[in-house]
């Protein structure tokens, strides 16, 4: 856990955490994690801290990929980039 992380980011990441230790089919799964993001940005989760939401896009992108849905791991990853260069955190551009 990073120091800086806010609750809800940990509260995120624990529900992601969830949705994947069940063995559950891949389609269910990813439905899950669509309704983890859902409540994370209708609870205003996102927009407030603009690294952390690269590091939660950057998170969702690669458990997108994990589970072989690369259209929404390729949309997730371009939208990570576009806040990367804005943000010009040279560091998660290389990632």
């Amino acid at each position: 856990m990073n120091p800086t992380d806010r609750p809800e980011d940990i509260r995120i990441d624990e529900l992601l955490k969830s949705a994947l230790a069940e063995p559950i089919p891949t389609e269910e799964r990813l439905h899950q994690i669509e309704q983890v993001l859902e409540a994370a940005r209708s609870l205003g989760f996102f927009g407030k801290d603009d690294a952390q939401d690269l590091r939660q896009l950057i998170t969702l992108a690669r458990t997108y990929q994990r589970f072989a849905h690369q259209e929404k791991a390729y949309e997730t990853f371009e939208a990570a980039l576009a806040l990367a260069e804005r943000l010009k955190d040279s560091n998660s551009i290389a990632s």
